[in-house]
């Protein structure tokens, strides 16, 4: 299980340690796999992450905040009005979680999106075949989409979700 680090200050050709973090989300994304916790520290990142890897039971891949630090992802000035007619059924979002599992984000910030160019479909978009993914202590500011869209799954319960979306479990993951 290792830890990764993501910083403002960071660089992609870096190993991700504390002292030498990434510069982009998607790097730390990109390297972790399961047990592995990503940390991300202070900043806003202007940036679309698509989560390549899954966990595994009892070892999910964590997306976080560093300690107290507030960490707002935004997406890159775009329009996301017009699906992606190469992928049929593709529905973006900042987040893409996609027929992957045993994933965790958790204490981001999601906002400070143009509603007039820039709404995807959802913030985190979790779709086929994706299972036991936990959205929790998130905040999700200046939008006018879905906080999050679940995509050809179980419909959620309400024992599965909690208030404004901290607490949100995909189904597969027992209520808390």
């Amino acid at each position: 299980m290792t830890n990764y680090y993501v910083a403002k200050n960071g660089n992609d050709n870096n190993i991700g340690s504390e002292t030498l973090p990434f510069l982009t989300i998607q790097k730390g994304v990109n390297e972790a796999i399961a047990g592995d916790t990503v940390y991300v520290k202070a900043g806003t990142y202007i940036e679309e992450v698509n989560s390549p890897n899954s966990g595994t039971d009892g070892k999910y891949i964590t997306f976080q905040n560093y300690a107290t630090d507030v960490v707002t992802l935004k997406p890159p000035i775009k329009s996301y009005h017009t699906f992606d007619s190469v992928t049929p059924n593709h529905h973006p979002g900042n987040w893409e979680i996609l027929n992957k599992s045993y994933i965790r984000i958790t204490g981001f910030v999601f906002g400070g999106y143009n509603i007039t160019t820039q709404i995807p479909y959802s913030v985190i978009t979790i779709a086929y075949g994706s299972h036991h993914i936990i959205i929790d202590n998130n905040r999700f500011d200046d939008f006018d989409a879905d906080a999050a869209a679940v995509i050809g799954q179980t419909p959620i319960t309400s024992d599965q979700k909690t208030g404004a979306w901290n607490g949100f479990r995909i189904p597969g993951f027992p209520a808390a």
